[in-house]
Order: structure tokens, then sequence, then C-alpha cells
């Protein structure tokens, strides 16, 4: 049985703490939480039956296979070291932290130093696995289209209101309006090898629609273009849910004998 730990116990923490409870993915169960919030870190491990942790040495202490960050770039760079140095594999949530080139080749020297790896979860994307090989292939032109219920918008989750209801720049040039928030579009950009010339684009849609995300993609390996809808007709769903489940599905393809 696998141990993972979280870091992060707000929404996305407890979406992933539940599906590790619940038993959603086989061979691991959770055995700690951590979190700058301690009462907040009390409740989750009171609520699933595991232990809170205070600081990165407590967690590590509990000696765990898998650690998954679901709290801040900030938490990435402040922990990352500390989980791969004890043996442990990191998944991270937070991409945009590995915008830093000095960060990323200090987190890659440390993992080779200790065999242990760093696994960056596709949140609320998919097909990163066909964009790094059609990168591999030839040359690429991607633009990542996000398309938002406008920031004057109850449906307009509170931490997406800083971003503009029409935008289009480089994915660098994004990340840097908007560090916290923009975690896709770094994760595309580090898919295509490519920050400067991946392109994002934010779009409104009208209250009646569904919020999501396009792919568009072209270059040596022919075209492709991928939709993610959040939500359908009576299930809605506001925000990045989907990237607490890519980090469980994550979870389940690292610890399945047979997987994708």
């Amino acid at each position: 049985m696998k141990k993972v730990c979280i870091l992060g116990c707000e929404w996305l923490g407890q979406i992933i703490a539940d599906g590790l409870y619940s038993g959603k993915v086989k061979g691991c169960r959770l055995e700690g939480v951590m979190d700058g919030n301690e009462i907040a870190a009390e409740e989750v491990a009171c609520k699933f039956q595991c232990r809170a942790c205070v600081n990165i040495e407590e967690l590590m202490a509990l000696k765990p296979d898998y650690v998954v960050e679901a709290a801040t770039a900030d938490a990435v760079k402040t922990c990352a070291i500390a989980v791969l140095s004890g043996n442990a594999e990191f998944i991270c949530l937070s991409v945009g932290a590995f915008y830093d080139d000095k960060f990323r080749g200090q987190a890659a020297a440390t993992a080779l130093q200790h065999g242990t790896k760093v696994h960056l979860a596709s949140g609320v994307l998919g097909g990163f696995d066909f964009m790094t090989a059609a990168a591999m292939y030839g040359q690429v032109e991607t633009v990542l289209v996000s398309r938002k219920h406008p920031s004057d918008s109850p449906k307009c989750p509170p931490g997406l209101t800083e971003l503009p209801d029409r935008y289009q720049a480089s994915v660098e040039d994004a990340y840097r309006m908007s560090p916290g928030h923009l975690n896709i579009g770094i994760a595309v950009g580090l898919a295509c090898g490519d920050f400067k010339n991946t392109q994002l684009v934010i779009e409104p849609v009208a209250q009646d629609e569904y919020t999501g995300f396009a792919i568009h993609m072209k270059g040596d390996f022919g075209k492709t273009e991928m939709y993610f809808q959040q939500g359908c007709d009576g299930h809605e769903i506001h925000g990045p849910v989907m990237a607490a489940w890519s980090a469980l599905a994550l979870l389940e393809r690292l610890t399945s004998p047979i997987s994708f």
C-alpha cells in the first residue's frame, strides 16, 4: 500500500483527500496533510482520518511514497526539494512554479540525485502526451484558448476575476501578468518546449454557455484541435475541479500494473 500526503487543504486538496479516503485509487492510502492554516489541516485530517502536519519536515517524517501539491506555486518552491530529497515522488498541480528555469533545474538535479521524480498533473486539460510527441517530431504552433465567464459575472470563480475578459499574448507574458492562475499556460508551454511562441487567448462566454478550454495545434506533424467543456446539462462545473481528479488519475497510473 503506497502512502500519500497532500500539501494544501483547501477545495482541491479536500477533493483529493476524499478520493483517497473513499478508495478511488486502489493501492494508495492517505497518510497525512499539511497546510499553512493549522486549523484547516486539523479539520481535514479529522475528516479523512490521517495526520495533520504543521511543516514539511513533519510531513516527510511520515515517509510518504507520494506527495501531492494542491496549494500554490510558492508552496511548490518551498517544499519540492525536501520531498524529492526525502525519497518521495512529487505530484504538482501548480505547474507554473516550473516556469522558473533556476528552480526547474534545481528540482531536476535533486530528483536525479535521489532517484525520485516530479510528476506534473494534467489539470483541467488533456493531450499532453500528444503535444509532447508532436513537438519532438518537428516545429509546432500552439494556441491555448481559455473561455471563462466575465469577471463581473456571479459564475466567475473568485480566483479568476482578476483575469481580463479578452486577452492574447504568449504564455510567458500571460503568466507574468497573473502567475497565480495560469498554470495551464505554463503546462502547455512545457509540453511544447516553448513559452514564447505558445499563445494564450482568453475570451468570455455568455451566462448560459459552458466554460472550457481549446487547444489548436499545427506543425510538421499535421493539425489537431482539442476542446474541453466544463460540465454538461444538469451538472455544472465551476473552476478547476478536474485538476484535483487529474491528480488522482495520475496516482492511479503511477501505481497500477497496467496504465496509459
